[in-house]
């Protein structure tokens, strides 16, 4: 039986774009090192290979960022992730769990990406994430979005 811990906080995406460019929303930057630091103190603080595959792709961008971080930058990031986050990765319940929520909540387009995070976190006995884009995970009865504001 899949035991969760409430200690537990994953990280999405955002977070950590938000907490990499201080200039892109000083606002959400300022939010997220503060959120971020707090968690650490008491809580284990959880990523996944999905999360940091897609920092590497939306941090690269130029046409989001004026100076994209390079493929050099990228590593050493990455790095530094995987030094101060646990990284957690899919199991063999979370394809099931992932087909399950598709059916549930019919999921389709953009937001397979955000159901196949929520189903690590499920398969991994996380239930709570920080997160700027709160309407991608609220629908899910099985998790729940941190207020960070």
């Amino acid at each position: 039986m899949l035991t969760v811990n409430r200690k537990d906080v994953f990280v999405d995406t955002n977070v950590l774009v938000y907490h990499t460019f201080r200039d892109f929303d000083a606002e959400k930057h300022e939010v997220s090192v503060r959120v971020l630091n707090n968690l650490f103190t008491a809580h284990r603080v959880v990523l996944s290979p999905q999360i940091l595959r897609e920092f590497a792709a939306i941090v690269t961008k130029k046409t989001v960022f004026e100076q994209p971080l390079s493929y050099e930058q990228v590593i050493i990031k990455i790095s530094e992730f995987e030094k101060n986050f646990t990284v957690v990765y899919e199991n063999q319940d979370t394809l099931a769990i992932f087909k399950s929520m598709i059916a549930k909540y019919k999921i389709n387009g953009s937001r397979v990406h955000d159901v196949y995070i929520a189903a690590t976190m499920i398969a991994n006995g996380i239930n709570s994430i920080f997160t700027f884009n709160d309407s991608d995970f609220r629908g899910f009865n099985e998790i729940s979005v941190m207020n960070n504001r």
